[in-house]
């Protein structure tokens, strides 16, 4: 589980190497939270969501993703109310929040099946190299320190492993409707992070164009494409 867990890390600290060495355009950023937002939901609708209406009772479920999406909306209220919104901190609050929230998926999914959870961490390794790319993109148009961007790769990778951990040591032995609830909830978050953050920020700096909408569905599609090949 924790060889898992470390896979979020890497995609994010790979993608923050490489946005340490190019200077990546508002363009480039766009298309990487597009193809992010598509693998992100990709994850949610191909493996997640026909995971959990299995359990039995499946209506709980419903109740535990909106639950998540719910949360997920006040902690960025949260965040933008104390940090000010858009600058370093919010950034780092925004992405500690979803590397926990991958943490809580891996730990709870390692519970259910180890293949389950090689798929669902397959399309967070994929989807988080872009996210680690514009995050430090970002940092690095605030002019903050390259020490300051290193640490907050590799602390996030920390956060990541802790919710694995929790979620793990919390779901062993459980119920499908304990393990099953773990992962609705985080699905509620991924939804609202998908949709209302990466593509809404995309659309900021480039409004909405093709090679966005292509990449979008295009990491959709990478992530149905890697589960078919995977489950082989």
């Amino acid at each position: 589980m924790i060889g898992l867990a470390s896979l979020p890390g890497l995609g994010i600290f790979l993608g923050t190497a490489l946005a340490e060495k190019i200077n990546a355009s508002d363009k480039l950023v766009s298309i990487a939270l597009h193809w992010t937002a598509g693998m992100m939901l990709g994850v949610v609708g191909v493996e997640i969501m026909p995971k959990i209406l299995k359990t039995q009772p499946a209506w709980p479920m419903i109740f535990i993703v909106l639950a998540g999406g719910f949360l997920a909306i006040a902690v960025d209220k949260l965040i933008d109310k104390f940090s000010g919104g858009g600058g370093k901190w919010t950034i780092l609050f925004a992405v500690a929040t979803d590397m926990f929230a991958d943490g809580i998926t891996i730990g709870a999914s390692a519970n259910i099946s180890s293949n389950f959870a090689t798929l669902v961490v397959f399309g967070l390794f994929i989807g988080d190299f872009p996210e680690g790319l514009v995050n430090t993109t970002t940092f690095k148009n605030q002019d903050t320190k390259r020490k300051f961007r290193l640490l907050v790769a590799l602390g996030v990778s920390v956060i990541c492993l802790a919710g694995a951990s929790s979620s793990y040591l919390i779901t062993k032995g459980g119920s499908d409707l304990l393990k099953n609830g773990f992962i609705a909830f985080t699905a509620g978050m991924y939804l609202r992070a998908a949709v209302e953050d990466m593509i809404e920020k995309s659309h900021s700096k480039t409004g909405k164009n093709f090679w966005n909408q292509a990449f979008f569905i295009l990491g959709f599609v990478a992530y149905m494409a890697g589960s078919i090949v995977l489950k082989k």
